[in-house]
């Protein structure tokens, strides 16, 4: 199962980070040695209400770099957000399916791959200018989810807010100072999983309380 962009994708802001690049030079190079547009880019429609963030989702259109999730870990994952609206699926021949963004907007925390296995906070900060891009331009948006404290960290940092101001807390529903509100969950790892810090019904329950957030009459 994966997720494909659909005719509804709006990629509009594709040129203003193209435009940016010369903010981080590894982003340029990625995209220069790619030979295409950058794998990490944002994805899905420019009327989203919900946007996910998380350290580096991969764009659906290059299936040669490894997928965020692992097969149980992805499925635990886009079965919520299909249960509530957030994606929607077509199923093919076969045991493929494909999940098309619907409202939800997906962007990386990095732009680039990471120096080391893991990502350095100079890495965060020389890509935070395309993750408050987001934020500034999506005029419908009413979450936030943040997958893991670093994607929670980016997040409370493009919005120039302290990070002492909104605690990370998984699970749970925030409100940040200008009314947005920022959902929080861990990542949907294996290990995350097997030892029980997220589970299926958990991550569940916390994509319906994002459901009714953005049902909710402003």
């Amino acid at each position: 199962m994966g997720v494909v962009t659909s005719s509804a994708t709006d990629l509009s802001g594709t040129m203003d980070f193209m435009d940016n690049s010369a903010v981080c030079p590894r982003f340029a190079m990625s995209c220069s040695s790619a030979g295409q547009l950058n794998e990490y880019l944002p994805f899905g429609p420019g009327d989203a209400s919900l946007l996910i963030v998380a350290p580096a989702f991969v764009h659906p259109g290059n299936s040669d770099t490894p997928a965020l999730f692992d097969t149980e870990t992805e499925a635990v994952f886009y079965e919520a957000l299909s249960e509530f609206g957030f994606v929607s699926s077509d199923a093919h021949a076969g045991d493929n399916t494909t999940l098309s963004p619907s409202k939800t907007r997906f962007i990386s925390v990095l732009q680039s791959p990471p120096r080391s296995d893991l990502p350095l906070p100079s890495d965060v900060v020389a890509c935070n200018h395309f993750l408050r891009t987001e934020l500034q331009t999506l005029p419908n948006l009413r979450v936030v989810l943040t997958l893991g404290a670093l994607a929670h960290n980016a997040t409370l940092a493009a919005c120039g807010v302290p990070f002492s101001r909104v605690s990370f807390q998984n699970g749970k529903i925030s409100s940040m100072p200008d009314g947005l509100r920022i959902a929080n969950s861990l990542l949907l790892s294996r290990h995350n999983l097997e030892t029980g810090h997220v589970s299926q019904p958990s991550f569940r329950k916390l994509i319906g309380a994002i459901r009714q957030e953005i049902d909710a009459p402003i």
